[in-house]
């Protein structure tokens, strides 16, 4: 299932970043300051261009890892109770629940990007193109998520005791 919604929002980056192109003025703005003002602007093939980058490299990176996760030596992986998660009977259900959790965190960190295509969409005409509530609440519904998921993964997904499940 999160290798499934991986792939939809994978698609939705690509059909976002398609209707970009199609709707994107000449010159759009790609960076904010801190104060939330412009301070990159560049034209339509650039900044869709390396909108394409961060998404594949995201893409690649998270997902690959997803996919590669069974092949990683046991010393490379990082839970916690790792002496228990390391042993034979129990790797099966480690690299499966790994390989969950990083399609998950790429599904969201695509989606965020998703709203970064469609915030810089929504304010290229704008005569004061800040970044608006749609990407900051986005944004910070994505921090909360990952924090909690983090949480949720240390103190109760990888407790020993749990090996026989997904969950």
């Amino acid at each position: 299932m999160a290798r499934a919604a991986y792939v939809a929002s994978a698609l939705l980056y690509v059909g976002v970043v398609l209707w970009a192109w199609s709707t994107f003025p000449e010159r759009v703005p790609v960076h904010w300051g801190g104060g939330g003002d412009v301070d990159r602007v560049v034209s339509k093939g650039r900044a869709l261009a390396e909108l394409v980058v961060i998404g594949g490299v995201m893409s690649l990176l998270l997902g690959g890892a997803a996919v590669l996760v069974r092949r990683l030596p046991l010393a490379w992986i990082n839970v916690p109770h790792k002496e228990f998660w390391t042993r034979p009977e129990n790797r099966p259900v480690l690299h499966r629940r790994l390989a969950t959790d990083l399609w998950l965190v790429a599904t969201a960190t695509l989606l965020l990007l998703t709203v970064l295509v469609v915030q810089v969409g929504l304010v290229a005409d704008d005569p004061d193109p800040r970044l608006g509530p749609l990407f900051w609440v986005t944004f910070g519904v994505y921090l909360l998520l990952m924090v909690g998921y983090a949480v949720h993964s240390a103190v109760r997904r990888y407790r020993p005791g749990r090996p026989e499940g997904d969950a």
